[in-house]
């Protein structure tokens, strides 16, 4: 009876400890979770970030644009823009914006059949691209979508003739026209001005240094006929 007496009393201490020490557990996890709830944490913060920005000096990366795609020649617009002050009688400096309608990025390769290039004067043709073995653009242009490249060219200054032969003249100064336009796509037209060339400047002749001193004149010698004595007849006074 005793020994079952010690044991009923160990057991309700123990359990009566649990409970004490259980109470203050759960006590100290709400006050810990009311306490969390009540601070946010790094997941409460703004979504709308404001965008970064750049400073003087600070390293901005960049990406080049690159395409591999060959540009639609229908979806390709060209302006054409002669800077002023030039003058006739060498080659002149064209400049090109080259457009796409396309919604990617591609390359222009500007093929002699996909490119037209016709300069007039007096609405006669005076140079016409089609008659050329060369397109009037060599390279290949990159397009970026939804901007413009411009890309600087020069036009020889000549008349295309019927074969573009070097042997070709240079145009006079005066008015022109130019037209350009893609294969299906849509045309520009320009105007510009070329100075007359300036007249070449006469060389002048070499003359030489001094004058020349008048060469001694030699008295020429008429030989003079001395006349011969008659002959003396012997006895003869």
């Amino acid at each position: 009876m005793a020994l079952a007496i010690l044991i009923a009393l160990i057991w309700g201490t123990v359990q009566l400890v649990g409970l004490v020490f259980g109470n203050d557990e759960n006590g100290e996890k709400k006050s810990a979770g009311t306490s969390s709830s009540a601070t946010p944490g790094p997941t409460d913060a703004p979504a709308d970030n404001p965008d970064p920005t750049s400073e003087l000096g600070q390293a901005v990366p960049i990406s080049l644009i690159t395409a591999t795609k060959k540009c639609d020649p229908e979806n390709v617009r060209i302006l054409a823009m002669v800077p002023e002050g030039q003058q006739a009688g060498g080659p002149v400096n064209v400049e090109f914006l080259i457009s796409s309608l396309d919604a990617h990025a591609c390359t222009f390769t500007p093929a002699k059949r996909d490119l037209l290039v016709v300069i007039e004067a007096n609405d006669k043709a005076v140079y016409d691209s089609s008659v050329c073995r060369e397109s009037f653009l060599s390279n290949p242009v990159l397009v970026a979508q939804g901007f413009g490249t411009l890309v600087r060219t020069t036009w020889s200054g000549k008349g295309s003739g019927k074969a573009c032969s070097a042997d070709e003249g240079f145009v006079h100064g005066g008015t022109f026209v130019m037209k350009i336009g893609t294969l299906g796509g849509e045309p520009d037209t320009t105007e510009f001005v070329l100075a007359a060339a300036p007249k070449p400047t006469p060389t002048p002749t070499p003359t030489a240094s001094g004058t020349p001193a008048p060469s001694p004149t030699t008295p020429s010698s008429t030989p003079t006929n001395t006349p011969t004595p008659a002959p003396t007849a012997p006895n003869h006074d």
